[in-house]
């Protein structure tokens, strides 16, 4: 191994400055292809994907919105006002749905991201502790609507997103005597999220909160538990959700 690469740093040696300037400018333009490929191709991959399937997705609520749209037209007046007021609550939603995900999909952290970027803040917190990192449930966005509000504790500010999810919500019509039962809403937008424990000192339990508050990406904050152990020691229990058009978890 000695000789050949002995034998390459002689040919070298033996070219012109022109020459070896070529060789090692073309060395590096390697090294940053290969480098590209290793470290963003896949990410970029897998953004091209994730957004040809929101936009197959926003064509079927398109979609949906026509048909409301023909069937309220056909239907004419319409006697029931239960009814009516189901099909304009639906048309509504897909509306909600569809300016929600353009809104944020730019800046909400992908769900196969989120066990990387909670341990990339573990790990930079030298005095707190990882007890847990446990995957949740997907859930629906409707039935998120119905859990109970973040304690005061928290921040409001990455609290945004619960905005949307507001938005999207709401209880249907009470139902007018003789009309037809009220149909559940398809979920169109689900919640990924993480449940994260950690034990650390108060005083640094509050600086990991920030850290997660301050990253680029941004999250929907769910429960947020804060129990007392031995002095100076705490343990924090944290929900943190993305929002995502698919059910399922990936590469996960």
């Amino acid at each position: 191994m000695k000789s050949v690469w002995e034998r390459y740093a002689n040919w070298v040696d033996y070219r012109s400055l022109p020459e070896r300037g070529a060789i090692f400018a073309g060395l590096l333009m390697l090294l940053a292809a290969l480098f590209y490929l290793l470290m963003f191709e896949p990410a970029d991959i897998g953004q091209r994907a994730a957004e040809s399937q929101m936009q197959a997705n926003l064509t079927t609520i398109r979609k949906l919105e026509k048909e409301i749209a023909r069937s309220a037209g056909e239907s004419g007046v319409d006697p029931n006002v239960a009814s009516r007021a189901r099909l304009a609550q639906l048309s509504a939603r897909t509306r909600d749905v569809e300016q929600a995900i353009e809104a944020n999909k730019k800046d909400l952290v992908a769900p196969e991201q989120m066990v990387a970027m909670l341990e990339a803040v573990i790990s930079r917190q030298q005095d707190v502790k990882l007890v847990s990192l446990v995957k949740l449930p997907v859930r629906g966005l409707d039935s998120f609507n119905a859990a109970p509000a973040v304690p005061a504790t928290a921040n409001p500010a990455p609290m945004n997103l619960a905005g949307a999810a507001a938005a999207l919500g709401g209880q249907p019509p009470a139902p007018q005597p003789g009309a037809l039962p009220p149909v559940a809403p398809e979920e169109l937008v689900f919640m990924h999220g993480m449940q994260i424990t950690v034990e650390g000192s108060y005083q640094n339990l509050v600086n990991y909160v920030r850290q997660l508050e301050a990253l680029p990406v941004r999250m929907v904050w769910g429960n947020m538990i804060l129990t007392a152990k031995a002095y100076p020691t705490s343990v924090l229990t944290l929900e943190v959700y993305t929002l995502s058009l698919e059910k399922k978890w990936l590469n996960l």
